[in-house]
Order: structure tokens, then C-alpha cells, then sequence
């Protein structure tokens, strides 16, 4: 019965120690993985941000021909700053008065009649 117990311990102990490195080894492949994964994403990001947007390259390919077109009648090309500010309030207002509309109507409110 001691022999049984013993070996019973040793098989225990050694599973114990069997699955305390494969849980380290499976932790050290999901940081590799990880760290992988966001070079990959940095890549990406770095790939994407060097790019030039196709309406960039699109205007750049017509300003020769605005400038001849705009010397014609002896002026200069317009040049205004372009900006999402303006956008994106208009955009913020919209929608506040569309939720204000909707909380005045009752919508989504479980208004019952």
C-alpha cells in the first residue's frame, strides 16, 4: 500500500511538473504570438499612413491644367485650407437634434399611449 502511495505521489508530482512547463511553454508561444502581432500591426499602420490618399493624387494630376485654366482669365488658383472641423459639428448637431426629435416624439422611449 506505501509503495502504492509513493508511486501514486511521484506520478502527481511529475504531471504537476509536466503541465507547469507546457503551461509555461504555451505562455511564452502567446507572448511570441502577441509581440508578432503588433510589429505586424505597426507595419501596417506605417504602410497605410505613407500612403497618399487616390483624390491627393488625383488633384495633384489636375493642378497643372487649373493653373493654365485660371491663367487664362488672369487670376490665381483658389486655395483654400481644408478642414473636418466644420464636418463634423455639423454632423454632432445633426444628430442631437435628431435625438431631441425623438425623445420629444417619444421613440425609444416605451412611451405607451
Amino acid at each position: 500500500m506505501e509503495t502504492a502511495q509513493t508511486g501514486a505521489q511521484t506520478i502527481g508530482t511529475a504531471i504537476t511538473g509536466l503541465l507547469a512547463v507546457a503551461s509555461g511553454g504555451v505562455i511564452w508561444v502567446l507572448v511570441r504570438a502577441l509581440a508578432q502581432a503588433a510589429q505586424s500591426a505597426a507595419t501596417a499602420l506605417e504602410d497605410f499612413s505613407n500612403k497618399q490618399h487616390p483624390s491627393t493624387v488625383l488633384l495633384a494630376e489636375a493642378a497643372p491644367a487649373e493653373k493654365r485654366l485660371f491663367g487664362l482669365f488672369g487670376r490665381e488658383v483658389p486655395c483654400y485650407p481644408i478642414s473636418a472641423g466644420p464636418l463634423i459639428l455639423f454632423g454632432l448637431a445633426f444628430v442631437a437634434a435628431g435625438m431631441l426629435l425623438a425623445f420629444f416624439v417619444g421613440v425609444g422611449m416605451g412611451a405607451s399611449t
